[in-house]
């Protein structure tokens, strides 16, 4: 089996295996190489530089939390300027009635100032400020039918007049049956009026924040640091108007202060400029008439305000503050134009167990106050370097990819060409073949070389010749090689020719075998005739894997001359092959020079007599008359 390490030589298994290229001489390809892989760089360009994450830094998510209150602010001078407003005003509100279906509708709303502890609400999440709400006041009584002409509805009138009615509530004026009776057998009545009511300086109401983030800035050792606004010197705050696809600083906290804005200017922040404006988002008015407005206020329906908090450090991309080298915590504002109703109730006084109790029930609508804590932190990672500059490689290498692709299917005539340029079809068959042919051309050039120095030994009176190529005649036949090369001296010839000496494995005798010889014209071959000989050996063992993947076995088989052949042909081929073998070569104590090639002897005067032989530099050496058949049989 070929090793590319040789057992006695450790060295030879250090070495660099790099892949044969193979170079096409075609503008017109090369043009269009040249065309993909521009554009596969600007592609890897683009990917690098607008990705939304960089790959050589390490993103951290900050764990964040918000702490929010609502104070009152301005809210008295803010309620003042309400009451005279359009919508408090009796004469001309009507124009702000508003009726969503035939069932639900905002008409006839009064104005009220509410107390420090209805101006807002605060719950898990989120901060709520009511704007305008539905109350309801009720009352249930538990009264007995008997003697009373036997029914509810008498009986609750016996109750009376509803208790604290006020001017302009709808509803009842006297108790009225529920249609239901308590455990006792009592009829169970009940007193309810509503109004609608605007909440008046709603709009100055201030909403506070102080935010925090957690981040784990080493992942090996799971370390963590915190950072909160309201302390310290480090967290610069910018809440910023986005416009667009624009985001223009709109206010800047320093580190240690409070965020604090009114409800106006955080309606502003999300291109909301005023509660007193429309919900043009909802459904047009259920009343088509002119008197009234198309769409309710805002002040009716509510809104969502959604308040996103994004930490940045400074190396992460999305730090887009120049004149600060801390994290920097980015607040943006969006309103969402959609029904916020929150319904709350309050008992006066809690149902006994007759039934009887009151309670007030307000539906309130406002502006809702949400927030969620994003963003991140970036570190250096060196591992995503390693990982781009692979990715980059792999995209660059795609218009060689495509390019082989090209050649080698897509050009028609051109393909077969470049195919058999860039793929090396290994054929057992094949191979043994050529490398057979290349051994025999070796066999003849060493037969050649080495009888050209028997000629020059015998002519120098040696009448024992070396059995095989000396040192001393390599040196010669190197001259000869290598007159032209004027730069090359004694010593460096010498050199070349203890190169090619150790190549060919030479001896202490200083001589060069045939087989050495042959073994190194073949020596760059994928089969060596070592490997050719172990193959065609019936008694070398192959192992089952082999036998079971021999494509060319039963091939060889079929070739294979069999045992079964008589011995007289047997006798009768090697009879011929003697006969044969001793007119092409004839004993070394005989060499003719008549069957030596003419290159490797001298001319004589029967040269010119013979018309057999002509000069060594003719392009045809010698000339056979008739052919000779060679017939070989086992």
């Amino acid at each position: 089996m070929g090793s590319l390490c040789s057992s006695d030589k450790l060295l030879s298994c250090i070495g660099v295996t790099l892949p044969k290229e193979v170079y096409i001489q075609n503008h017109r390809l090369g043009f269009f190489l040249l065309v993909l892989r521009v554009a596969a760089l600007a592609f890897c360009l683009n990917i690098i530089l607008n990705a939304p994450t960089k790959g050589w830094l390490r993103n951290e998510l900050p764990i964040g939390s918000v702490v929010a209150w609502a104070e009152s602010g301005n809210y008295t001078d803010q309620s003042i300027a309400d009451l005279g407003a359009p919508f408090c005003d009796e004469a001309l509100n009507e124009k702000f009635d508003y009726w969503y279906d035939a069932s639900w509708s905002y008409t006839n709303a009064s104005c009220r100032s509410l107390p420090a502890g209805e101006r807002s609400m605060k719950h898990a999440g989120e901060i709520y400020v009511p704007t305008y709400f539905s109350e309801t006041f009720a009352e249930t009584r538990a009264a007995n039918k008997t003697g009373i002409k036997g029914d509810c509805r008498s009986a609750c009138r016996s109750e009376g007049a509803c208790p604290n009615l006020v001017e302009g509530h709808v509803g009842s004026r006297v108790f009225q049956p529920t249609g239901s009776f308590n455990a006792f057998g009592d009829c169970l009545c009940t007193c309810e009026t509503s109004q609608n009511v605007f909440a008046v300086g709603a709009s100055a109401i201030q909403v506070a924040l102080e935010t925090s983030a957690k981040v784990r800035e080493d992942p090996n050792l799971n370390k963590f640091k915190r950072y909160i606004s309201t302390r310290g010197d480090e967290v610069l705050t910018v809440i910023r108007s986005i416009q667009g696809d624009i985001a223009v600083e709109f206010a800047r906290f320093k580190p240690g202060e409070t965020v604090k804005l009114s409800v106006a200017d955080w309606m502003k922040l999300g291109s909301v400029h005023s509660l007193n404006g429309v919900n043009d988002e909802t459904r047009e008015n259920y009343k088509a008439d002119t008197k009234y407005e198309k769409f309710p206020l805002l002040r009716i329906t509510g809104a969502e305000v959604m308040i996103s908090i994004n930490y940045h450090n400074k190396l992460d991309p999305a730090h887009s503050t120049p004149d600060w080298a801390g994290p920097v915590c980015y607040i943006e504002v969006s309103v969402l134009k959609v029904w916020s109703s929150k319904p709350i109730m309050a008992w006066g006084a809690v149902e006994d167990v007759r039934g009887a109790g009151s309670y007030r029930y307000r539906y309130y609508y406002g502006i809702s106050f949400k927030y969620e804590s994003k963003g991140h932190f970036s570190f250096w990672n060196p591992i995503g370097v390693f990982t781009i500059l692979a990715s980059v490689v792999v995209y660059l290498n795609m218009p060689n990819f495509l390019m082989v692709y090209l050649t080698r299917y897509c050009l028609g005539t051109l393909s077969s060409i470049y195919y058999k340029a860039q793929t090396e079809i290994l054929e057992t068959g094949n191979l043994f073949y050529g490398l057979l042919c290349r051994a025999l051309i070796g066999k003849a050039c060493y037969e050649m070389l080495l009888s050209r120095q028997k000629q020059e030994q015998h002519s120098h009176g040696n009448m024992s010749p070396s059995t095989g190529l000396t040192e001393a005649s390599l040196d010669v036949h190197l001259k000869e090689l290598f007159e032209d090369e004027e730069r090359l001296d004694q010593h460096e010839l010498a050199t070349i020719r203890s190169v090619l000496s150790e190549g060919l494995d030479v001896g202490t005798e200083g001589i060069v075998s045939r087989k050495a010889f042959v073994e190194g014209c073949t020596s760059s071959e994928e089969c060596t005739l070592r490997e050719l000989v172990d193959l065609f050996d019936n008694e070398t063992f192959a192992n089952p894997c082999m036998n079971l993947f021999d494509g060319n076995k039963e091939k060889r088989r079929k070739l294979a001359v069999h045992k079964s052949i008589s011995q007289q042909s047997i006798q009768s081929a090697g009879a011929n092959l003697k006969n044969v073998s001793g007119e092409i070569h004839p004993p070394p104590h005989s060499i003719s020079h008549l069957t030596a090639h003419p290159s490797l002897r001298r001319p004589t005067e029967d040269d010119a007599r013979s018309p057999m032989v002509m000069d060594a530099r003719s392009p045809v050496a010698t000339d056979i008359e008739s052919p000779v058949t060679l017939q070989f049989s086992n």
